[in-house]
């Protein structure tokens, strides 16, 4: 620092940071932030295309986030009936059943409805974009 050189984001830029480029910053990470907005991955060998696992393409649908948002949809749920007094442990199991079989109905409907587009879509993709329902 006393030479005059800021060495904090200096990584961003391939070298120190020059003082009073700031916007260089904030230009190199608006371009990182675009970069994020890509396409999935995919590679065609021949046949149709296959897109990337999620390991190896961040833009890929995961389950994480929509199984852990069910699984807490189910527990708020639970504390809600027990802060009202109401609360028993069917209660947890029958509001897991129902909101299971509604969305494993929503995920047939709509492979029913892509299948009669002519719309090939992925039925793990179709159900990790549905969980997030239970989001928010």
């Amino acid at each position: 620092m006393e030479d005059g050189n800021d060495y904090g984001a200096g990584g961003v830029l391939g070298g120190p940071m020059r003082m009073g480029s700031q916007a260089e910053v904030k230009h190199c990470s608006s371009l990182n932030h675009i970069n994020k907005l890509k396409a999935r991955q995919s590679y065609d060998m021949g046949g149709p295309v296959r897109y990337a696992r999620p390991l190896m393409d961040e833009n890929a649908p995961d389950l994480y986030i929509p199984v852990m948002s069910f699984i807490s949809f189910v527990l708020a749920i639970g504390v809600a009936n027990g802060q009202r007094g109401i609360f028993t442990p069917e209660i947890l199991t029958t509001t897991t059943s129902f909101c299971f079989v509604s969305h494993i109905l929503q995920i047939l409907l709509i492979r029913l409805a892509f299948y009669l587009v002519s719309c090939p879509c992925a039925i793990l993709d179709i159900t990790a974009f549905t969980g997030y329902k239970y989001v928010g």
